[in-house]
Formats: C-alpha cells, structure tokens, sequence
C-alpha cells in the first residue's frame, strides 16, 4: 500500500459523515478537508474528525491541490456538475448514488472521466454489504450454476424522504422512489447477475395514497443561496446540453411516485424483478428489503434471518440443504472507500464505475419512459 490518500469529502451530511467515519478501517485513507456550505455542518463534522480542514465550498475545496480525491455526498442534481468540475481540477471522485438525475448527464461524467484519467467511483452501497458480497462470492463460484433472476425489492410501509425538501422536487432529484431506492437494488440485482447488457424494461409508478403531497406540506421550504452550486462559463456552457430533464414527469412538474414495479428483460434471457416504495399498504413484515438470486443449480436469499443463505440439492419429494454464507470482514463505507483507494493506486477498475453509471442512469430513464407511456422500452 502505498501513501495514504488524502480525501476531501464535499456534503457534509450523514452520506459524507458515514463515509469519513470507514476512512479508517478502510486504511490508507486520510480525510483532510471537508467543504459544505453550512458553517454549522462544518463546525460538526472538524469536531468529529480534526485531520479535516474545513472550506465553505466545493469550489474552495477543488482549489486545494493536497487533496487527491473527493467524495460527492450532495443532492442529486449536483452530482454531474460537482463530479464535473472535481475531475478538470484533477480529483479523483466517489460520487454518492445515484449516479446522475439521468443518462445524459451520466454520459457526461463518463465522457469527463476518459478525458481527464481520473478515477469515477459510484457509492451504490448495496454491494458492499456483508450479505451482499457473500452472495456474491458464491456466485463467483459457481455454486448455483448460472444465475438467470433476480427478485429484489425495498419498500417502506411510510418512510417519504423530507430532508431539506430536494428528495420531492422532481426537477433536482430526478424522480422519487424509483431513482431514489430503486438504483440500489437495480444495481445489486444487475450486479448479481454479472451485468449482461439489458435489451427491454417495462414498468409502472404509483402515488395513490397522498403520502407524498403530505411530505410535501411539511418540508422545508428551499434555500435560496446554493454557493455549492455556482459554476463557471465553461459548466453552463456544457449544462446546455443536458439541462433537459431527466423525463417528461419531471417537465411537466408533476409529483414524484410514492412506488414503481419493473421488468429488466436482459440479452441472454436473464431477467430482474423490481418493487420499491417509499409508501405502500403491506404487511408489517414485509417492510425492508428483499433480494432472491435464482441460479440454474440452486438459489441465494440474500436477506435471511440467517444473513445471506444457499439454497442446493432441489428434488421433486425433498426440501433443498440450506448453508449459511460466510460474510468479508471489510463491509459498507469501508469496503467501498478501499476500493475507491485500490482504483486509484492500484488501477483495479472501478466498479460500478463510468459505464455502469451510464447503463443504470438509462435503465432508470427506460423505466420513467414505460411507466409514463404504458409500453416496454428498448434499450
């Protein structure tokens, strides 16, 4: 291992405390700056970690040339123009999910990350679980054969994201359940299937029981002054292109979903079941997240009692054996920042990097489409 990286973390709320807190299990990893533009946020996050020196702005911050690498922890809608602006002054970033508001700007991050040689990392924390990375490694070897589906969901029964009212604003955050809950468990089921090049998506959206206007009502009204935000000529001139919004929902101001189902239809006849909500009438026991990988020779429920958990030996008159899989040492935030850590000195490839913010951000756009059309979507 090499010398420690120095890592500035832009956003100081809970995604930029929680990844700051990994550094040290991470290793090899020192955080040295912070920038947020509240000044009580930054005045927190020093106390808790004193290496950091703290800027008002992530402009402030990019101009410090001791920091190598910055983590993104902002509303959606800054991600692309953060990300942006961090790899032309050189950074290497972990950008939080999801990736972008759509396509089109994830497109622009990638291109920005083949011109610059930065590294583009995205924070889709679901793989980094213990759960999920034991999945994972069984799959790897091969002990249910080819997988073929996955089934995965995360609803909340009532859990309407509020914070400081960006999450319901279509315009900044792209959508609602389906963009904000939606990319985990698309990414982790795509993930767990080997990322086979998707070819169709059907979906629906729904906001049926007023969870969301009520959120709407009580959030914050928004802020005025984003210094986060300023950009210069050469950003604006580049948001020009891509300052559509991420679907004609958003366009047409209409509220976000309270929860959406999807179909990914894949190039080998691999297929993903999608369910998420933010607000959906259900049994108690069934708020949480669920994932089932179905292989040709067996199953894993990722999300047992038990933690993830193999399922082998299926017969007509005999139930299947049952193995508990043995999760890494290194999980979440920590995992993810070693990783991070690895692409830049070690030159592993990124992953989900560029490209696979790209193939989920359209995979989101498909699912937008479909829902707000009633048909499948080529992709």
């Amino acid at each position: 291992m090499g010398k420690a990286i120095r890592l500035g973390i832009i956003g100081a709320g809970w995604p930029g405390v929680a990844l700051a807190r990994a550094a040290g299990a991470a290793g090899g990893v020192v955080v040295a700056a912070v920038g947020d533009r509240l000044a009580e946020r930054r005045a927190a996050f020093i106390r808790e970690f004193p290496t950091a020196k703290p800027y008002a702005s992530d402009e402030e911050l990019l101009d410090d040339k001791s920091i190598e690498a910055v983590c993104v922890c902002l509303p959606n809608d800054l991600h692309a123009a953060v990300t942006m602006k961090a790899m032309k002054a050189g950074k290497h970033v972990l950008c939080e999910s999801p990736p972008a508001r759509d396509a089109r700007e994830a497109r622009r991050m990638e291109a920005g990350a083949s011109k610059s040689g930065r590294v583009l990392l995205y924070g889709l924390q679901r793989r980094m679980g213990p759960c999920e990375q034991a999945a994972a490694a069984a799959i790897a070897k091969g002990y249910i054969g080819e997988p073929y589906h996955v089934r995965a969901s995360w609803t909340r029964t009532r859990g309407v994201p509020v914070g400081t009212g960006w999450f319901l604003d279509p315009g900044r955050s792209g959508g609602g359940a389906m963009i904000d809950l939606g990319t985990h468990m698309l990414d982790l089921a795509w993930h767990l299937l080997g990322q086979p090049k998707p070819l169709s998506v059907f979906a629906a959206t729904q906001r049926r029981l007023g969870a969301v206007d009520t959120a709407v009502a009580s959030a914050p009204s928004p802020a005025t002054a984003k210094p986060s935000e300023s950009k210069s000529s050469d950003d604006e001139a580049e948001d020009g292109a891509a300052s559509q919004a991420a679907s004609d929902e958003q366009e047409s101001g209409r509220p976000v979903e309270e929860s959406a189902v999807a179909i990914v239809r894949c190039e080998a006849g691999q297929t993903i079941e999608l369910a998420v909500a933010w607000a959906i009438n259900q049994p108690p026991n069934q708020n949480g997240s669920i994932c089932r990988v179905h292989g040709s020779m067996g199953a894993i429920e990722v999300y047992s009692p038990q933690g993830a958990t193999l399922y082998r030996h299926f017969g007509q008159k005999t139930e299947p054996r049952a193995t508990e899989l043995r999760p890494p040492a290194l999980t979440h935030h920590a995992a993810l920042l070693r990783h991070f850590r690895r692409c830049i000195q070690d030159e592993v490839t990124p992953n989900p990097g560029a490209a696979e913010g790209v193939a989920l951000m359209e995979m989101i756009d498909a699912m937008y489409k479909s829902a707000r059309t009633g048909r499948s979507v080529g992709l």
